[in-house]
């Protein structure tokens, strides 16, 4: 398998993988529904199984972008794919908070700060 092969082949488990996959499959969905299609009715229009409607549906199709061009002209519909940067995750942010609840001394800290160096020297 040619190197550019390997390269398109997408881990299943990834977490873009999933999310596109569900992305397409619940247009698909909408799409049916808008319709006012059974799924039996709309793999009948779309020249598929009930089957092949069932995967597609499912978010676990492995679309190819033969399969979504030929969904999206049979639809009249037109496919929209951003790529962007992720947004980092929360718990990745470093922030800073100085207002800590720490309990304080009776002492300020110049004091303590004295006291400190004292016990140094």
């Amino acid at each position: 398998m040619s190197n550019a092969r390997n390269f398109l082949k997408v881990k299943r488990s990834t977490k873009n993988y999933n999310k596109i996959c569900s992305k397409i499959s619940v247009n698909i969905l909408k799409q049916r529904n808008s319709l006012g299609k059974t799924q039996k009715e709309f793999a009948e229009y779309m020249g598929v199984t009930q089957g092949m409607v069932s995967k597609w549906e499912s978010g676990e199709y492995n679309f190819t972008i033969s399969s979504i061009a030929n969904i999206l002209d049979k639809l009249n519909l037109n496919f929209n794919f951003d790529i962007i940067p992720n947004k980092p995750e929360e718990d990745k942010i470093v922030k800073f908070d100085f207002n800590f609840n720490v309990p304080v001394k009776k002492e300020n800290l110049f004091t303590s700060n004295i006291k400190e160096l004292s016990e140094v020297g």
